[in-house]
């Protein structure tokens, strides 16, 4: 009788420990999401009003000859709350060397990717930003200009993956914006690298983004 009590305390100790885990789990996970989104859309409130202002002043002229990364960094940057310039150094003092994606690019078995030549400031609110000018002339999909990345906690922290802690956004002539969930980003935030969920995040205020896809196709219906 003795060996079955001193099993069954054994049990009820573990027990009571994983029971206190899954609840802080349960507890933890949203108050971070609610940090996540709170951030990320703080950070992105604090780019679109920096390049509207940059766009007002600056004169930009979208060609190959007159517009590069160095020609918005000139002044974007003069518009934006920095704590630490980076410019294209390439360490993680301002961003992290190396994104990860959620999901391996299709057919090349690719999950991360060196951030390479983008032009990385550390801002006053921590985040680390990395833009670049992508086509001068702004004849990608849907007139896009370039783009910007942010790391919501910081280079030296991971997971430095598209859709967790790191997220992307576009630069047009005259505005940066999110991009459309209904476009080819569904796919990507769902079922590809984690990109384009930022959109998803302030509409609907979560990170589930599983619901994302049957949201949309829900939507299609009527």
């Amino acid at each position: 009788m003795y060996l079955r009590l001193k099993i069954s305390n054994k049990l009820l100790v573990i027990f009571t420990v994983l029971t206190i885990i899954i609840i802080i789990a349960l507890i933890a996970k949203p108050a971070y999401d609610k940090y996540v989104i709170y951030k990320t859309k703080q950070t992105y409130d604090i780019l679109r009003n920096s390049y509207a202002e940059t766009v007002k002043t600056a004169n930009y002229k979208w060609t190959n000859a007159d517009m590069n990364t160095d020609v918005l960094a000139r002044s974007f940057v003069k518009n934006l709350p920095v704590k630490r310039n980076c410019a294209y150094s390439s360490d993680d003092s301002c961003f992290p060397v190396k994104i990860n994606f959620q999901r391996p690019l299709e057919n090349l078995h690719i999950s991360s990717v060196l951030i390479g030549d983008y032009y990385k400031v550390e801002l006053n609110n921590n985040v680390g930003i990395a833009f670049k000018i992508l086509s001068p002339t702004c004849d990608q999909v849907r007139d896009r200009c370039g783009t910007v990345f942010i790391d919501i906690n910081g280079s030296k922290r991971g997971p430095n993956k598209f859709g967790e802690d790191l997220y992307d956004f576009g630069i047009y002539k005259t505005e940066l914006k999110t991009y459309l969930m209904e476009a080819n980003h569904m796919h990507r935030c769902v079922n590809g690298t984690g990109q384009g969920c930022a959109a998803y995040m302030f509409k609907y205020k979560n990170r589930n983004y599983k619901k994302y896809s049957k949201i949309i196709e829900r939507e299609r219906k009527f």
